[in-house]
């Protein structure tokens, strides 16, 4: 099996990143990393996330200091993965 990093990016989704979460959990593939990039959410984001990280060790998370935008959550993310394969 070849390692595979999922990089996801999310500011204030705290509505919909459960749902997300659970779908990266349900694939059959297993070898795997989830870096989460919180780019400064101010609802529940960031609780929801560490809530899932302190349960899977493959999930990672790391939070912006100040809000990046986008491209620049990517590549902190890319910049952290250790997968074969993004």
């Amino acid at each position: 099996m070849k390692s595979v990093s999922v990089i996801m990016p999310c500011l204030n989704v705290g509505k919909y990143i459960s749902k997300c979460l659970e779908s990266v959990l349900n694939q059959t593939y297993k070898d795997w990393e989830l870096i989460i990039v919180n780019d400064c959410s101010t609802d529940n984001t960031g609780a929801i996330i560490n809530e899932y990280a302190n349960k899977d060790c493959r999930i990672r998370v790391i939070e912006n200091d100040c809000n990046k935008k986008l491209p620049a959550s990517l590549n902190i993310g890319f910049e952290n993965a250790c997968g074969e394969y993004y």
